[in-house]
């Protein structure tokens, strides 16, 4: 909580620099969700945000994402609209997703076999 507090608040250089607040509604539950992610921005495309999910097996979250799914996310202290995907280790875009990863964060080993969400922002202020 302490986390999304700071994402939102104007002490949010504290931690903006390396987590995003994503929100969005759980596909089978339609449960409001709200969770803090670390993140990397593609240097080649900021518009673009990838997030590994460590330890994929022990979370859900970002299974929401599989099929494709709308989120809002807090970057930065701006509230912005955007469509996740997750990457499989068959997903064309992976390669570009984990090179920019390891760019931002380069001691994180990501397996073959992990999967990576991708999130493109979408234009336009505000939440969806």
């Amino acid at each position: 909580r302490l986390t999304v507090w700071l994402c939102r608040s104007p002490l949010h250089r504290l931690v903006s620099r390396s987590i995003l607040v994503g929100s969005y509604h759980g596909r089978r539950s339609g449960q409001p969700r709200v969770l803090p992610v670390q993140y990397a921005a593609d240097p080649a495309d900021p518009s673009v945000l990838v997030v590994y999910p460590a330890h994929a097996e022990r979370k859900a979250w970002w299974r929401n994402f599989s099929e494709g799914w709308d989120a809002d996310l807090v970057l930065r202290h701006s509230e912005l609209r955007a469509h996740g995907q997750v990457l499989t280790a068959a997903s064309p875009d992976r390669g570009d997703a984990v090179a920019a990863y390891r760019t931002r964060w380069p001691r994180v080993s990501i397996g073959e076999q992990e999967p990576l969400v991708l999130f493109r922002l979408r234009s336009g202020p505000g939440p969806a």
